[in-house]
Parts: structure tokens; C-alpha cells; sequence
């Protein structure tokens, strides 16, 4: 009995011991000093763990101290976002006596009295090493590795750790402004090269090439403070930490290629910021929790007004997409001065972009075609190769612009729409139809200024549904971002729907999602009609694409004012997103000796010929002498666009999510509802359901 009562109290003991070695969540600290080489320097490691969600599988980031190993500032804004973001945010606290600076910016390579070269074990990465197994084994974690994230002199450290050290479980990596480099140069000496560090091969920096991490530039970030290194070795990386940083991204890229290595080594450059630890780090979070959509900009002062590239990242992340973007803009270039400029080569160079977008000079795409396939075209096609060659998997988008007030914005407007649309296709390339959806909001809410004071570059309302349609293009789904740009909410709201609905709707047209009809079916079996018509969209150049909800209720809307004794225009009401229901009554249901007939179109909102055949018939009962006739002996209720929401978006579900077509028992959607009541009010006699036919619907070899 003795025996077994000391088993159950050894059991128990052990049990207890082991639940005391679990890191409690939320805030806390411990002190790590079981790595024999760092025995005499223990480590205080501040962190933070989520309440919520699950600690075996939450990612694990170490975040590094700036110069003045200020961990307090970063754990209270770093678990903000652990919290947020179901992390957990370890910073390991190397406090400035025990690790001056030879042994945390320069990581321990070299002791600083005999200026000896330090073997792996004794260098202060593999104390993180040893932390992070703690962590694991601590926590109940089952992550296989961790992240790394500093920011100026914690930059520094991170930039040497994955340049002096082979870890195990480093996942991804991010490097944050750091005041200067050691570059992988071997006629240079350390810090500045490795020239005097035996273990640093060719090998060596190959592999450093090949791991998974992120330079993270602030393009603010260009003062010269009294405490930024100015040696003469640290002025030839630049003279800020912008120059410096780029130089040394630069010099990767080319060693390189040099040397045939694969680089995967990627850039960003945040905008609107300078040398801010915590802003910087929240900005890096997308990148190191998942995949960012980098995005680079070339242009003039269309492209940089407003600040328009930072709205276009603040707007994604308002929606939860990830994205980075670059700027080179000069005021008033056209793409055939940038497809001669060192910067813009140099930024295509870099690698690595998912899109590379182009915007030309405001008038030159409206110029005569001759002059324009020689100044335009040309540039865009060598821009483009550029593009194919460094980033094969990314993707050239055209930045089609607007015609301008102060000229004829018609004719302007139609010439900027053909050259942008030709340049697309004939490069397989995208198109951001910023001039089609600048046209709509003219079109449509002409109280709302597009137009800056010089009636050219864009307003702030402008720029703001450029950035929507740009986020449009790049995420190709619908959002409700929360980024307004300080403008009105109900403004805001507008100019994002019209933005999405002009993408969205002729996403074919921009080539953002090509037709898989071959062009040789469309000839054969689709030629163009004898007769022309004038449908809302057959009435438009074909440059704009599928006619709007708008076009298409004001064209019905001016026929029935022409006739009222014939046609009344009403709506059945509004779809889940507010959209009207158009009805147009052709007689009344009632009267006795007429055929009464429900049509319906567009119930599938991605097959418009419905909705223009709908409009075609309006048109055919209206004007013409066999029209009037048949309306002798019928009364007609039609529908032109059943599903409105979904014809918006091109989608063949509708606002809520439905299959209209499959809801007609299930009466699921409002819409369903309002449809089945307008239709038993007039009591058809023969009803008749629009739809269209796509026999491509798979993919074709």
C-alpha cells in the first residue's frame, strides 16, 4: 500500500510539475538560460498567447528589438495583433549589457575582444533555436518552425541570422529597414562582407539566396539621423535606409544571376511611412501570416495623385486582402520614357510581381492610330517582354485613363478605350477600365466631381473609384471595403459598387477572364447581324462592353415616356442589395378577349442576351406596325432583368447567394418571392423564362 500511495504521489507530482512548465496564455514572461554556451547571460522573453483558438497550431513569431531594446512598446502593439490575428508573439529581451552590439546587430559572428571568429554555437541565433524548442515544448505547440520579424537595428539582426545561420525551423523571415548591411561580398571584411569569415562559400550564399525572406522598405524612410551608421563603408550602401536598402536588394539579385542561383529573396516598399517600428511591423504582418499580392506601378501624376497606390493597399486590406505595391512615376511621362529609364527597368528587374501595371501619358493612346502604334504601342511591348522575362508568372495590366473636360471628352474618352483595349489584346494582357467606370459615374451621378480644378487629374473621389477598380481587377470577387478615403460613407459605397460592376461585368472584355470560345467558332456560327439594332448594348461602341442596369433602364424608361398609352414602367421591388425589379405592363391583366403572357430575362444574371432581347422586344411592340397589331390580342408583363443583383456582377447567382432557376420551389430568396407574387397578380395564361445557352462551359485543349 505504502508503494502504491508514493507511485500515486510521484504521478502526481509529475503531473503537477509539467503543468506548471505550460506557458499560460495571455501576457507573460519567462527566463531562458538552459543553452549552456548562454549560461551566463540569460534572456527575459516577453510574448504573448491568444486566449482563444488553438495554441498547437497558431503560427509562432519572434519579433526583435530595435536599438534601444525597447520590448515594452512592441508587446503592447504586437499583441493587438496576436490576438487579431490568432498568433502567438515571443521578443526575447537582449538587454544592452549582457549583448552589446557585436552580439546582437552583428549576431555574435566575431568576439569583439579578441576579434576571434565565433563557432555556430556560440553565435546568438542558435540561442533562439534553443528558445523557440522551449516555446514548442512549453506551450503544447505543434508548429515544425517559427517567423522572424525585425525592424531598424532588430533588421539587422535578422538580416545576419539568416545570412551567418543555418536554422531548422525558420519558416519565413522579414527584415524591416535596417540602418545598413553585410553584404555577401567577399572583397569586402566584416561587418560589411564576409571576406574574413572561412565558413561563408559559395554554397553558403546560395542557399542564403534561396530562403524565404522579405526585405520590408518604408520609401519615407530617408532621413539621416545622428545615430544612422556613417562610415565610409555603410555611405556607399546609400545615405538613408531607402538607398541602402534597395542597393543591397539590388546587389542580391544580381550575384544572382551572375551565378544562375534562384532568388527568392522579395521586396516590399510601404508608402506613407518613415522609420516606425510598430506601424512597419503591423504592415509586414500580411506577408508573414500569408501570401502577399505584390503589385508594381508605373506611371506619371494620374498614378501618383491623391496617393493613389497607398489607397489602393489601404482599400485591400480594408476587405482582408494582402497586398504591397511600388510606385515609379515621373510627372507627365509617357511609357516610351520609362522604357528607357533605369528606375523602371531596374523596378521590373526586381522580380517577383503579380502585376506590373502601365499607364501612358493622358492624351498620348487618344492620339491619331498611326502615331500611337509607333510612341505607344511600341514602349508597351517592350515593357511588357521586360515583364515576361523577370516575372513570367505575373501579369501586365494597362491603366486605361479618361478623357479630359478641357477637351472633347467624348471622342477622347472612345480613342483611350481602343488603344488601351487593343494594347491588351494583343499582349494577352489585362485592362483596368478606369475610363469605362469614370464614364458611368458621369453618366449616372453627375453631382459627384471626378475631376480635380484643372478639369484633368482626378479629384478625391476619382482617385478613389480608380483604386476600386484596381482592387477589383487584382481580387476579381465582390467586397464592401471599409476604407473610405475620408469620404462619405454613401459615396464611398457608390463609387465601389460601380467599380466592381464595370470590372465585373465584362470581365471577358478586359481579357481578365478570356471567352473560351475559340474566334473562329464566334465567325462561323455568330456572324455579325444584317440589321442593326439598338439594344443598350449593341448601341454602345463595343470598347465599353455589356450596357449597365442604368443604360438599360433608361432605355426602357425613354420608350415607355414615348408611349404611355401602350406601356407602363413599373419595379416588383428591391433585391437584397437595393436594386430595382423593372416590369413593363403592355395592357392589363384583366381585360377579356387578350392572351395574357409573363416573360421573364436574366434570371441567371451572366447571361445577358436575355435582358437585350427583353429590350429589343420593347422596341420591336413599341415602333413598328406588326408590334402594335400583336398588342391588340395580348397583355404582356415583362421582366427584363429578373435578377438584377446578379446582372450587376455578371454572376449567375443572385445578390443572396441563390440560384434563382433552382429556387422556384424552395422560395429561399426575397427575390424568388417578389417574382412568384408579381406573378400571380397578373395570372398568365403562357409564360415564358429567357435564358441562355454556353455550351463552353469547361475548359477546351
Amino acid at each position: 500500500m505504502k508503494r502504491l500511495i508514493l507511485l500515486l504521489a510521484i504521478v502526481f507530482l509529475g503531473t503537477g510539475l509539467r503543468a506548471a512548465s505550460v506557458l499560460p496564455v495571455g501576457e507573460g514572461k519567462f527566463t531562458y538560460k538552459d543553452y549552456p554556451p548562454f549560461a551566463d547571460r540569460p534572456v527575459d522573453v516577453h510574448y504573448y498567447i491568444p486566449a482563444s483558438g488553438d495554441v498547437r497550431r497558431m503560427p509562432i513569431v519572434f519579433v526583435f528589438e530595435g536599438a534601444d531594446r525597447g520590448y515594452t512598446y512592441l508587446l503592447k502593439a504586437w499583441k493587438q495583433e496576436a490576438e487579431k490575428h490568432k498568433f502567438m508573439v515571443f521578443i526575447p529581451h537582449f538587454d544592452l549589457e549582457r549583448f552589446p552590439l557585436p552580439d546582437y546587430q552583428e549576431i555574435g559572428v566575431m568576439d569583439d575582444k579578441d576579434h576571434t571568429i565565433r563557432p555556430a554555437e556560440k553565435r546568438t541565433p542558435a540561442l533562439v533555436d534553443k528558445i523557440f524548442e522551449y516555446v514548442r515544448q512549453s506551450s503544447g505547440s505543434e508548429r515544425k518552425g517559427y517567423m522572424i520579424y525585425g525592424h531598424s537595428a532588430g533588421g539587422q539582426f535578422v538580416q545576419r541570422f539568416m545570412l551567418f545561420h543555418d536554422s531548422p525551423y525558420v519558416e519565413k523571415a522579414v527584415i524591416g529597414s535596417p540602418g545598413w548591411y553585410t553584404f555577401p561580398d567577399a572583397s569586402l571584411d566584416f561587418p560589411y562582407g564576409v571576406r574574413n569569415i572561412p565558413y561563408v562559400t559559395p554554397e553558403t550564399i546560395r542557399k542564403y539566396l534561396a530562403k524565404p525572406i522579405i526585405l520590408q522598405l518604408a520609401t519615407g524612410d530617408t532621413i539621416r539621423e545622428s545615430y544612422l551608421r556613417k562610415t565610409p563603408e555603410a555611405e556607399a550602401q546609400g545615405c538613408n535606409r531607402y538607398e541602402r536598402g534597395n542597393q543591397f536588394y539590388q546587389y542580391l539579385h544580381r550575384i544572382a544571376a551572375e551565378h544562375n542561383w534562384p532568388c527568392n529573396w522579395q521586396k516590399i516598399e510601404e508608402q506613407g511611412i518613415g522609420h516606425h517600428s510598430t506601424g512597419m511591423g503591423r504592415r509586414a504582418l500580411p506577408v508573414m501570416l500569408g501570401d502577399s499580392l505584390r503589385a508594381l506601378f508605373i506611371g506619371n501624376s494620374y498614378t501618383q495623385y491623391n496617393r493613389l497606390v497607398r489607397q489602393v493597399q489601404a482599400l485591400a486590406a480594408s476587405t482582408g486582402h494582402k497586398l504591397s505595391v511600388k510606385l515609379v512615376e515621373h510627372g507627365g511621362w509617357t511609357l516610351k520614357k520609362h522604357a528607357a529609364n533605369p528606375e523602371t527597368l531596374d523596378a521590373i528587374r526586381e522580380g517577383n510581381w503579380d502585376f506590373v501595371i502601365l499607364q501612358d501619358q493622358s492624351k498620348a493612346p487618344a492620339r491619331e492610330k498611326e502615331w500611337v502604334r509607333e510612341n505607344v504601342y511600341k514602349p508597351a511591348h517592350s515593357l511588357d517582354s521586360l515583364r515576361r522575362l523577370y516575372n513570367p508568372k505575373g501579369k501586365t495590366v494597362f491603366y486605361m485613363t479618361w478623357g479630359h473636360d478641357i477637351d472633347t471628352y467624348a471622342e477622347m474618352q472612345q480613342r483611350l478605350a481602343e488603344s488601351y483595349l487593343e494594347m491588351t489584346a494583343q499582349l494577352n494582357a489585362w485592362c483596368a477600365p478606369v475610363g469605362i467606370a469614370w464614364k458611368r459615374v458621369r453618366t449616372e451621378n453627375p453631382s459627384i466631381t471626378l475631376y480635380n480644378n484643372d478639369h484633368s487629374h482626378p479629384s478625391q473621389q476619382g482617385s478613389y473609384l480608380v483604386a476600386n477598380v484596381f482592387c477589383s481587377v487584382f481580387f476579381q470577387k465582390p467586397y464592401t471595403g471599409t476604407y473610405y478615403a475620408e469620404l462619405p460613407e454613401e459615396e464611398a459605397l457608390y463609387l465601389q459598387r460601380i467599380a466592381q460592376e464595370t470590372v465585373f461585368s465584362n470581365s471577358s472584355l478586359w481579357n481578365i477572364q478570356p471567352t473560351m470560345q475559340p474566334e473562329e467558332v464566334t465567325r462561323r456560327f455568330y456572324p455579325e447581324p444584317e440589321q442593326q439594332y439598338s439594344t443598350p448594348t449593341l448601341s454602345k461602341p463595343l470598347e465599353e462592353g455589356l450596357a449597365s442596369l442604368f443604360e438599360i433602364n433608361r432605355y426602357l424608361k425613354d420608350l415607355a415616356n414615348r408611349h404611355p398609352d401602350k406601356v407602363t414602367l413599373s419595379d416588383i421591388g428591391k433585391t437584397p442589395q437595393g436594386r430595382d425589379i423593372p416590369v413593363l405592363y403592355f395592357g392589363a391583366p384583366n381585360k377579356k378577349k387578350k392572351i395574357r403572357v409573363w416573360i421573364q430575362a436574366g434570371l441567371h444574371g451572366n447571361e445577358p442576351a436575355g435582358p437585350e432581347a427583353a429590350c429589343m422586344l420593347v422596341d420591336y411592340l413599341l415602333n413598328t406596325p406588326e408590334g402594335t397589331e400583336l398588342l391588340k390580342k395580348v397583355s404582356l408583363a415583362l421582366v427584363p432583368v429578373a435578377n438584377t443583383d446578379g446582372y450587376a456582377m455578371q454572376s449567375r447567382k443572385s445578390g443572396s447567394g441563390y440560384d434563382l432557376n433552382r429556387d422556384q420551389s424552395k422560395l429561399a430568396d426575397s427575390v424568388t418571392l417578389l417574382l412568384k407574387k408579381a406573378y400571380k397578380e397578373w395570372n398568365p395564361e403562357i409564360a415564358l423564362d429567357i435564358h441562355e445557352f454556353n455550351p463552353f462551359s469547361g475548359s477546351i485543349s
